[in-house]
């Protein structure tokens, strides 16, 4: 269920805290609605509810995570 908000949405996915955590503080500071996944499982939990309109995410780590990624 999404509610309203006219903010655009970012969801922040990476592995290390303090990258995920202060790029998402950012984010919000310039006025962006933020949420945050550890790892592309939780991201993917999240998805649907959230609806971000851009992803940033570590890439190497789901490139680690699956392999097909790196094709």
């Amino acid at each position: 269920m999404r509610f309203r908000d006219d903010r655009k949405r970012v969801m922040v996915v990476d592995d290390e805290d303090s990258i995920r955590e202060l790029t998402a503080a950012w984010l919000s500071d310039e006025g962006f609605l933020v949420a945050t996944a550890r790892n592309g499982a939780d991201a993917l939990r999240q998805l649907r509810d959230f609806g971000p309109d851009v992803i940033v995410l570590d890439l190497v780590e789901f490139v680690a995570e699956d392999p097909h990624f790196a094709a």
